[in-house]
This record gives structure tokens, sequence and C-alpha cells, in this order.
């Protein structure tokens, strides 16, 4: 297929663009993509993002042009639009609406092609490139899959790599739908739990509850989890405001070793996993914290981890029972086991029984179609 790209890059052509773009009426598909980098940064830099319409691919260049009224009239567009893997794409479509002020976050009508895959049962997390590929038998390039969308001028093959993101996604739909009947309650489900997703996409992090989200906080004892919620506080805040990744001060994965240390200096920070270039950098500050912490700890109140029942011996035993029963329905229902039987379903199915909340399993189409829970 011929590509007819066109490079979006001056407040005229932007203009002239927008004129296209609200006029796609609701029914009609837009397809949409961005690219961005969250490597350094804790806010992602947008670089490109992929529009395309009626077989013309649109590529918006943020570093040459002000957006804020594509993404006003991206959020308040009736029209649907088609993803794949969506999830990274809407959260940081959904952050700059946020920062521009929109009343919505996000449009109405979303369909990622990635999500419907797996309610049909083709495949759970199969790539953009490998599912054109067996669908539509159209092998795409991938030599610009690592490309640094930071740099300018785009060269011409990260100009195709780009439109080819997009220009497909119409077809790839149209032919996984094929695979469907029309009154399949597949669909249904999918539609659901797109609604559902959107709004967890656009959720931002919260510093008070971040602790609770992080892997292997349910192992710890209470001054730990204490800890842990002290540091993660101070890490989100630094980084929010210095605008610096997380992982550049401390590793996600290196949080709970730290909390676990009863005294702490740099080389107890390398043994507990932190970075030896982040200690250099940030390891004086992360000390601090620690002992900032340590003459407070009892007065931190802690809440359960999410994960805390998979993390228990006991309760583990019944998570593993819920994972199972729920992979068996999936099986009957010929969707993706792990649409069921994710970890994070059950942690929360257990976690929300113990606070007497509602656990997702029991909302929307997973009551429908897992009906009551028995693990006895």
């Amino acid at each position: 297929m011929s590509l007819n790209i066109q490079i979006i890059d001056t407040k005229e052509k932007l203009s002239d663009f927008l004129t296209v773009f609200t006029s796609v009426k609701e029914g009609s598909f837009i397809a949409i993509d961005t690219e961005f980098t969250r490597v350094r940064t804790y806010y992602p830099i947008l670089d490109l993002i992929q529009v395309c319409i009626d077989e013309v691919s649109y590529l918006l260049d943020p570093h040459a042009i002000n957006v804020d009224d594509f993404i006003k009239a991206f959020v308040e567009s009736k029209a649907s639009f088609i993803l794949f893997s969506a999830r990274e794409d809407l959260e940081i479509l959904s952050y700059k609406a946020s920062v521009i002020g929109c009343s919505k976050l996000l449009p109405d009508n979303i369909i990622d092609i990635q999500l419907l895959q797996a309610f049909l049962n083709l495949s759970y997390m199969q790539g953009l490139q490998s599912s054109i590929k067996d669908r539509l038998g159209i092998d795409i390039p991938k030599a610009e899959t690592m490309s640094d969308w930071s740099l300018r001028p785009l060269t011409k093959s990260q100009q195709e790599y780009a439109a080819q993101d997009v220009i497909y996604l119409k077809d790839l739909y149209e032919k996984v739908m094929s695979l469907a009947d029309d009154d399949d309650v597949r669909l249904s489900y999918f539609k659901q739990e797109t609604i559902r997703l959107s709004k967890v996409y656009s959720t931002f992090d919260d510093e008070d509850t971040y602790y609770l989200t992080v892997s292997g906080a349910g192992a710890l004892h209470k001054n730990e989890l204490a800890m842990l919620k002290y540091l993660c506080k101070k890490r989100l805040v630094f980084a929010k405001c210095r605008n610096v990744a997380l992982n550049r001060i401390i590793t996600t994965k290196a949080l709970c070793p730290i909390s676990r240390l009863r005294k702490i200096d740099e080389k107890a920070l390398l043994n507990a996993n932190m970075k030896p270039g982040a200690v250099r950098q940030y390891g004086t500050m992360v000390i601090r914290w620690f002992n900032e912490a340590m003459e407070q700890i009892k007065s931190i109140k802690v809440e359960m981890p999410y994960d805390y029942f998979a993390c228990d011996r006991d309760s583990s035993k019944l998570l593993k029972t819920l994972r199972h029963k729920l992979k068996v329905k999936a099986q009957e229902l010929k969707i993706c086991e792990d649409l069921l039987g994710s970890k994070a379903l059950c942690n929360d199915y257990f976690y929300s029984k113990e606070n007497q909340q509602t656990p997702i399993l029991e909302t929307s189409w997973f009551k429908e179609c897992v009906g009551e829970i028995k693990l006895s």
C-alpha cells in the first residue's frame, strides 16, 4: 500500500487537519497512536501523534506545534477511536487533557484491538506487527521499533513506520470483528471492560496510597510498611516536583528491601538493590527520608496492601483456588484466561471483601459471566 502521509507541523496545517478531524461523525472510525519519551522524566514527553482518517495518515508534531486544540477536539469527539495496546496512549492523552483543564479526559468510544483479540480468544499480548501479519497477511518493517522519536527532523523511515502504526488499524479491526457473530456475548463484555479500563487509565498516581500497589508490600510487617509508605510518598513528591522518573530515584523493586532495613548507609542501599548511579545522586536524600521515617514510624498509619493475600501463606491457597476457577470459566466462555484469572483481579477480590467493598469481579460483565463465587 502506498502511504498518504501528511506532516502537521505548523498552525496552518493543524487548523486544516482539525477541520477534517472534527468533521468525522459518530459511527465513523479514526485510528490513533502516539510516540513518547519517558526514560528520564516523570511526566511523559509527547513526541508524535499519529491519526489515520480515510487512509490518510496525519503525523502531528508536538515539538513544532501546540497540540492543545487537538486534545480538546479528541476528548469531545463522538467518533470511534481504534488503538492497539491502548493503555500508554490513553494515559498520556488523558494526562494532557487534565493539564489543559478539559472537563473530559478521554472520548466516549474507544476500541483497543489487542483487548478485543483477547476477548475473542485469539491472543492476549500479541503485538501489532504480528497481529497485522497473522490477520491481514501484511509484513510491516520493524527497523524503527526502538527509534528515538524526540529527534528532529524525522527520517523518511520514521515517518513511514509511524504511519503504518495507524493505517492498517481499521482493516485489522474489521478482520477481527468478522471472526465473531453480531450477537456474540463476548463483544458486550469487551465494550464494558473498555469503559472500565478507560477510567483506570485516566487515574493518576496518589501520593498517600501509592505504597499499597508496590509488589511485595503485602509481606512487610507494620513498621516496614510504614517505612514503605513514607518512602513512596517522598519519592513521588520529589519525582513530580523535579520531573524525574521514579525509577531513577529508587527502583520500585528496591523499595521493599530498603523498607526492611534497620539502619541505613550507602552500602546498605546498594545491598538493597538501589542502583549505584542512583545512590551517588540521591543516596544522601534517601538516607534522610529513611531517618525521618524512623523518627515517626509509630505514628504513620497504614492500610492493608493490595497483594497482602498473595503474600500470606494461608490466604494464597484460596487465591490460587480462585484463579483456577476463573481460568476454567474463561475456557468455558472462550476468552483468554488472563482476562478473568489475573493476579490483580484476584488480589482485588480478597482485598475488597476484607474492606467491605465490592470486588471488580462482582461488577459489570465480570458478575454476569462469573456469577456467585464459592471457594469452599
